[in-house]
């Protein structure tokens, strides 16, 4: 069945944020498959929006007794999830030793980025825009503590069973 049209900016203007909001509030074609609790009110979830399945990784808030999908967060394609799963165990040695000059390039202008603010390290996952021949982290993106990373890692295999890979 074809997914019922969502406008984009319910959830931070890309499409599956839009397809997780839609799901959520239980409208729309969209379904979230499986979810992973990051901590605080960070989640991974499978969803799926015209047919296309992403990896949603996304702030929510509570609204009515009930979680949904925030502004803050991005929706990964299938590519750069791929690319995501296979460099974990780099990325995760990257942030211990706190390597803030490590990035991975998932595709186009997202990245992957280990950060430091107040004494905290940080696994970013983030789309970048381009000023003055910089590249500058943009509004798209989630930013996990070593912890929320960690869970994320762990439930790598149970996203990617809802995905249908192995």
């Amino acid at each position: 069945a074809a997914a019922a049209p969502v406008p984009a900016a319910t959830a931070g203007g890309d499409a599956a944020g839009a397809a997780g909001a839609a799901a959520a509030a239980g409208g729309g074609g969209a379904a979230a498959a499986a979810e992973v609790q990051l901590g605080g009110r960070k989640r991974a979830a499978v969803s799926v929006f015209k047919g296309q399945s992403f990896i949603d990784l996304r702030e929510t808030y509570e609204k009515d007794g009930r979680q949904l999908p925030g502004k803050k967060g991005i929706a990964l394609k299938m590519d750069e999830w791929d690319k995501l799963c296979a460099a974990a165990a780099a990325i995760s040695q990257a942030h211990s030793a706190r390597n803030t000059a490590y990035k991975l390039l998932l595709g186009g202008t997202r990245q992957v980025a280990i950060s430091e603010f107040k004494g905290t390290c940080y696994v970013g996952v983030r789309e970048y825009y381009q000023k003055d021949g910089e590249l500058l982290p943009g509004s798209k993106g989630l930013s996990m503590t070593g912890e929320q990373w960690g869970k994320l890692v762990g439930g790598m295999a149970g996203l990617n069973v809802q995905l249908g890979r192995t």
